[in-house]
C-alpha cells in the first residue's frame, strides 16, 4: 500500500498553516531526548481495510470479467474500505498542545474531504491495479494523554481520522488467471528401461 500521495498533500497544508514554529514529520512518531522541546506533528496513513466485499446496506459485491492490453485476462471489482490517518501533536506544553489539536483536526478533516481518489499500487500498463476513490472522512477519535520516558515529559495528542471509500481491484494476466496444477512428488519406484518395477537400494 502506497499512500505517500494523501500524506504530502496533508503536509504542503499542514506546513503553511504551522509555519515554522512547529516540527512536521511525515511519518509515525518518533521520541528523541529533544521531543517536548518545541511542538511537533506526525501525519501518516496507518492502515488500509477491506470490509470484505459488502456495503453498509449489506450487498455483497460481484467480481467482473475484464480484458487488458493485448491477450491480458482477468476481473475488476469495487470492494468497500476504510483508509485511517493517524496525526500525532506533541508538545512539553499542556495549552500549547491543545491549541495545536485545536488547529489541526480541523484542517486535517477538510484537507481529507479534497482528496481525489488515488493509485495504492500497480504494475505496467495496470495490468494489475489498487485503486482508492470515492472518499469521505470524518474524524474517528481523539486522545491526549501525558508521557514520561526516564526524566523526559511531554503531552501528545493524537487523532484518528477514517477515510470511507471503495478499493477498485483490477487484475489480470496474460491468457487469463489459470491456476496452475500442484507439482505431485516424485513416485520412490520408478521403472526400468524393461518396464519392471526397480526397487530403492537396500531393499530385496
Amino acid at each position: 500500500m502506497d499512500a505517500r500521495f494523501v500524506e504530502k498533500l496533508l503536509e504542503e497544508r499542514l506546513k503553511r498553516l504551522l509555519g515554522k514554529q512547529v516540527l512536521f514529520t511525515r511519518g509515525p512518531l518518533v521520541v528523541s531526548q529533544f521531543s517536548g522541546i518545541r511542538p511537533e506533528v506526525y501525519c501518516y496513513v496507518s492502515k488500509l481495510e477491506d470490509f470484505g466485499g459488502v456495503t453498509t446496506e449489506g450487498a455483497r459485491i460481484a467480481r467482473r470479467s475484464v480484458k487488458g492490453p493485448t491477450t491480458f485476462k482477468g476481473f475488476e471489482e469495487e470492494r468497500p474500505g476504510r483508509m485511517i490517518v493517524t496525526v500525532q501533536c506533541l508538545s512539553g506544553s499542556y495549552d500549547i498542545l491543545q491549541e495545536l489539536l485545536r488547529v489541526v483536526s480541523p484542517a486535517v478533516l477538510l484537507g481529507l474531504e479534497l482528496v481525489p481518489g488515488f493509485t495504492l499500487g500497480s504494475l505496467p500498463k495496470d495490468t494489475v491495479q489498487l485503486r482508492f476513490d470515492e472518499l469521505h472522512a470524518c474524524l474517528a477519535s481523539a486522545e491526549l494523554q501525558a508521557e514520561h520516558d526516564g526524566e523526559l515529559s511531554y503531552f501528545l495528542g493524537t487523532l484518528l481520522f477514517h477515510v470511507h471509500g471503495f478499493i477498485h481491484v483490477r487484475v489480470t494476466e496474460r491468457g487469463g488467471l489459470v491456476r496452475k496444477p500442484r507439482l505431485t512428488e516424485e513416485p520412490t519406484r520408478k521403472k526400468s528401461l524393461s518396464g519392471r518395477v526397480r526397487n530403492p537400494p537396500g531393499t530385496s
